[in-house]
């Protein structure tokens, strides 16, 4: 595992350019803080806001696109690293023998309309919140094992509302979850991308209960597979970024003041 960190960290190491433009550099307090984000002023519905934020964001993100085309595939291999099960993961019912790499990181599952919505069924409006606001105060905490605590809290959140056989999944999910946020933390360069880890738990929550209800077993090796998938969509394409974290601004303007510094003790 800390190779796969440190073979990143040397392609983070090289120069990229922060910036885009007029936009100026990409930071942790783009997505931090309590004020609005380029949308000032009129009540917007979430969705149009969304959109807007979105479209200002994906050109600075673009400027990335070499350094996303790296950390993507690598983070997937990070979140699949070690087919031998932990005893806790054995626990869990995590199997060895995961398909080939270019299957897991492929785009065969059904892709997303441009429309669909990121809700995950049963998440209420102030639980998403409340799980996008702990993943933006992951990006920001010095302390990485408060860090991993809030990710932690993160996915609970998220996976509180689904049904049993899918909540099984949750030590496992929050193990890669925590270590995703882990490996985005490690640089300047990806640390304001940390609150993604959110959409991307979210779309896991989304996808194993789709299967679910067709059918399918939701165990440990699933969850582990869907959620390297979604890494891998997420952070290689700017557009998917960009609405994931214009969606993480967006939403936690749910949460009052009060809500997110108790959130964040």
């Amino acid at each position: 595992m800390d190779e796969e960190y440190e073979a990143l960290e040397e392609d983070l190491g090289e120069t990229v350019d922060m910036g885009a433009g007029e936009a100026g550099p990409l930071e942790v307090e783009d997505f931090a803080g309590d004020g609005e984000l380029f949308v000032e002023g009129a009540e917007e519905d979430e969705e149009e806001e969304i959109r807007r934020l979105a479209r200002a964001l994906e050109p600075r993100l673009r400027a990335l696109l070499p350094l996303l085309r790296r950390l993507a595939p690598a983070a997937a291999r990070a979140l699949l690293a070690g087919t031998r099960a932990s005893p806790e993961e054995e626990e869990d019912g995590f199997e060895d023998g995961f398909e080939e790499e270019e299957e897991l990181l492929g785009l065969e599952e059904e892709e997303e309309e441009d429309g669909e919505s990121d809700r995950v069924p049963g998440l209420g409006p102030e639980a998403e919140a409340l799980a996008e606001a702990l993943a933006a105060a992951a990006s920001r905490v010095p302390d990485p094992a408060e860090a991993a605590g809030l990710v932690g809290g993160v996915t609970i959140h998220i996976l509180g509302p689904a049904p049993v056989r899918i909540r099984r999944t949750s030590p496992v999910l929050v193990r890669r979850a925590v270590r995703l946020a882990r490996l985005l933390r490690r640089s300047p360069r990806t640390r304001p991308l940390t609150p993604v880890v959110a959409n991307i738990v979210k779309k896991t929550a989304r996808t194993l209960t789709k299967h679910a209800r067709r059918g399918k077993p939701a165990t440990a090796k699933a969850a582990v597979r869907s959620m390297a998938k979604h890494t891998a969509k997420t952070l290689g394409s700017p557009k998917r970024l960009a609405k994931a974290l214009a969606r993480n601004r967006v939403v936690r303007k749910r949460l009052s003041k009060k809500a997110i510094l108790r959130a964040e003790r």
